[in-house]
């Protein structure tokens, strides 16, 4: 039996790495900016406006949806047979791969000037919508004195446990 987890919503790195990218995302858009590229800043805000709100808000309904079992019991879970975990894999393998591969194809259909739009605006989006959706769940913690981790565990017999688990933060 193994068991494994990382701090809920996403790990510090990849906190960092969005950062990362929240601030290439502001460079592209300033440089824009002072050469009057209206094209590339209306794109990309708007495709950055969309991406924040459709993330943020899927994820924070999840989120609603599972809080008050975390205040009551301190855990929630659900139980995945192998060819669920293989589909939850497959899922986000191929979420991934689009992410990684929209740019390559965009460049068939898109001037340079669109296509820099599209790319600025796509990883703006989903890093703001992660950063903001990682800054409500932290606020959340501090708020109910709580820290949040996701676990997996192998349970045997080919089925997975998976969940976030709360535990109390300790006075100081």
């Amino acid at each position: 039996m193994s068991f494994h987890t990382e701090r809920y919503p996403q790990r510090k790195e990849y906190t960092i790495l969005s950062s990362i990218s929240v601030i290439f995302m502001i460079f592209i858009l300033t440089v824009a900016f002072s050469y009057k590229l209206m094209t590339v800043l209306l794109l990309s805000s708007l495709l950055i406006f969309t991406l924040v709100i459709v993330i943020f808000t899927y994820r924070f309904f999840n989120f609603r949806r599972i809080k008050e079992e975390l205040l009551r019991i301190g855990k929630t879970s659900e139980k995945l047979s192998e060819d669920e975990k293989r589909m939850k894999i497959i899922k986000a393998r191929f979420f991934f791969f689009l992410l990684l591969s929209s740019p390559l194809v965009m460049l068939l259909f898109f001037d340079p000037i669109t296509w820099t739009s599209l790319v600025v605006g796509l990883m703006g989006g989903v890093s703001l919508g992660n950063l903001f959706f990682s800054l409500y769940v932290r606020t959340w913690e501090h708020q109910n004195n709580l820290t949040l981790y996701k676990y997996v565990q192998d349970v045997g017999k080919g089925l997975i446990e998976q969940g976030i688990i709360a535990y109390r933060k300790r006075k100081k």
